[in-house]
């Protein structure tokens, strides 16, 4: 049971820095200041630019969150952490080919989902 609950616990702790990491690297806020960042209206920005804003950036948590577990890894590890292709590849106990195909998957299933009229008929 404590191997099944640590598992679980690692799991969310991974999900959670990994939405964070998305938001850092889109939108620049720091570590620790998501609850301020959240709260807290860009004075440069209209109010109607800063709801935009905010429901684009939910959007694409999301749309990273409902990539398949391989895709998002190989996007994170290289988009987000700033490793290489052949580092994250061996984190992964992959090739480094394999990353960069995953990354492109990644990338175009992310525009697909955020942008409609990319999407090609099945």
């Amino acid at each position: 049971f404590g191997a099944w609950l640590r598992t679980i616990a690692i799991n969310k702790a991974r999900d959670r820095g990994r939405r964070l990491a998305v938001r850092r690297f889109f939108f620049g806020a720091q570590a620790g200041d998501e609850s301020r960042t959240a709260n807290v209206a860009d004075p440069s920005l209209s109010a109607e630019a800063e709801l935009l804003r905010r429901d684009r950036l939910a959007e694409l948590d999301r749309a990273v969150a409902q990539l398949p577990a391989k895709l998002k890894e190989a996007l994170l590890l290289t988009a987000i952490d700033g490793r290489s292709q052949q580092e994250a590849g061996e984190i992964l106990g992959v090739t480094a080919k394999t990353i960069e195909t995953r990354v492109y998957r990644a990338r175009r299933v992310l525009a697909q989902t955020l942008d409609p009229s990319l999407r090609t008929s099945p």
